[in-house]
């Protein structure tokens, strides 16, 4: 997780989710990479919450409103 970027991301490559949650400042024009998942430039935050088999993933918006969710499977050894 990371906060630099403007925007609200969630990117898989591979075996790795990378989830970009800095939109609590001025937002700046984002763009699907490789791997892009979801991408929203507007401010907002990111909810996550543990469950046994997975990590949710919830984005919201500024206004409070769910604007993308996911859950990340957990992976067993």
């Amino acid at each position: 997780m990371n906060g630099h970027d403007h925007d609200l991301q969630h990117v898989r490559r591979g075996a790795v989710d990378y989830i970009g949650t800095g939109a609590g400042s001025k937002v700046r024009a984002v763009r699907p990479v490789e791997g892009t998942r979801f991408c929203l430039a507007r401010s907002g935050f990111a909810l996550f919450t543990l469950q046994p088999e997975s990590l949710e993933l919830e984005f919201r918006d500024f206004t409070g409103a769910r604007v993308y969710r996911s859950a990340l499977a957990r992976e067993r050894a």
